[in-house]
C-alpha cells in the first residue's frame, strides 16, 4: 500500500471503524445537553410571541378602543339632541310667548286698558300660574306688550323722520305719525302707559317714562342734524326735543281721552306753536342772538 493517496480517494471511503457502545453515547450526549442547538431553539421560541400571540393580544384590545369610541359617539350625539330638544323648546316658548301678546291684545281692546290679570289669562286660554311662567307678573305683561307696541310706532317714527320733506313738513308729519298710532290703539296705548293702576291702586309711570325718553333721543338727533344744517345753534336740541316730545305726548294723552277734536286739527294746532318757537329762536351757528331780557323779580306779565 502506497503512503500517499491518489486524488480519487474519499475521506469517507476510509475504512474508519467505531465500537457501538461509543456511537450510543455521542448520539445520547448530543440530545441531553441543555446548550445544545435543539435547546437554543425551543427557548427562543418560547421567549418570542408568536403571530398568533399577538393577534390574540391585539384582538383583546381592539374590543376597548371600539367602546371607547361608541361611547364618544353616543355622547356627541346625546350632546346634540340636547341641544336641537332645547332649541325646539326655546321655539315653542317663544311662540307661546307672542301668541299670548296677541290674545292680551285683543282681550285689552275688548274690555279696555283696566282689564284684569284673571280676564287676560281667560282670554289667552290659560290660568294665572301659566301666563306668570312667560311674564312673571302684571308688569311684565305689560312691559312685554309696550316692547312690541313702541317697536312698531319707532319704526313708523323714525320712517317719518329720516324722510326727505322740508323741516316744517317733517315737523307735522312726525307728530301727525304719532297721533295716528294712538288713535289706531287707544286701548293698548293707555294700557302700557299704564293708565291702568296696578295692583296696590298707585299709578306707574315707568313705562311712560321710558317711552318718552327714547322718542326724545330720536327727535333730537334727527333735529340736531337739520339745525346745523340751517346754520342754528344746536347746543340745545336734547332739552328742546324732549320738551317737544312730551308737548306732544301730553296733548296727544288729553286728545285720546276726549277725542273733542280731528287729529289733522291738532297736528296743525301742534305744528304751528313748536314751528313758531323754533323759527323764533332761530340764530346762527355762533350763538350771536337776542335773548329776552329776564323779568325783575316784581314784574309781572302783562
Amino acid at each position: 500500500m502506497n503512503g500517499n493517496l491518489n486524488s480519487d480517494s474519499r475521506i469517507d471511503q476510509l475504512p474508519i471503524s467505531l465500537p457501538p457502545d461509543s456511537v450510543t453515547s455521542l448520539v445520547a450526549a448530543s440530545q441531553e445537553t441543555p446548550g445544545g442547538p435543539e435547546s437554543d431553539i425551543g427557548s427562543n421560541e418560547a421567549a418570542m410571541p408568536s403571530p398568533a400571540r399577538r393577534s390574540d393580544k391585539q384582538s383583546s384590545s381592539e374590543p376597548d378602543f371600539l367602546a371607547q369610541r361608541d361611547r364618544g359617539t353616543s355622547r356627541r350625539s346625546a350632546h346634540s339632541r340636547d341641544s336641537d330638544s332645547s332649541r325646539e323648546r326655546t321655539h315653542r316658548r317663544a311662540l307661546r310667548r307672542e301668541s299670548y301678546l296677541e290674545a292680551t291684545a285683543t282681550a285689552i281692546r275688548t274690555r279696555g286698558p283696566a282689564i284684569s290679570m284673571e280676564d287676560i289669562a281667560s282670554a289667552c286660554g290659560v290660568t294665572k300660574p301659566i301666563l306668570y311662567r312667560h311674564f312673571a307678573d302684571r308688569n311684565g305683561l305689560v312691559r312685554a306688550l309696550a316692547d312690541k307696541f313702541a317697536g312698531q310706532m319707532f319704526v313708523d317714527l323714525d320712517l317719518a323722520l329720516n324722510s326727505s320733506l322740508d323741516p316744517r313738513r317733517l315737523l307735522s308729519s312726525t307728530i301727525d305719525t304719532y297721533l295716528r298710532l294712538l288713535e289706531k290703539e287707544p286701548e293698548i296705548y293707555q294700557f302700557v302707559t299704564q293708565r291702568a293702576v296696578d295692583h296696590q291702586g298707585a299709578e306707574s309711570p315707568t313705562m311712560i317714562g321710558d317711552f318718552q325718553r327714547e322718542v326724545g333721543r330720536r327727535v333730537a338727533l334727527v333735529m340736531g342734524e337739520k339745525m346745523r344744517e340751517a346754520g342754528m345753534d344746536s347746543g340745545g336740541v336734547e332739552p328742546i326735543a324732549h320738551g317737544i316730545v312730551g308737548l306732544v305726548h301730553s296733548a296727544g294723552d288729553w286728545w285720546i281721552e276726549r277725542r273733542s277734536m280731528p287729529r289733522h286739527r291738532l297736528v296743525a294746532y301742534l305744528s304751528d306753536l313748536i314751528w313758531g318757537g323754533l323759527t323764533g329762536m332761530a340764530m346762527p351757528a355762533d350763538g350771536s342772538h337776542s335773548a329776552a331780557a329776564p323779568l325783575a323779580a316784581d314784574e309781572e306779565v302783562s
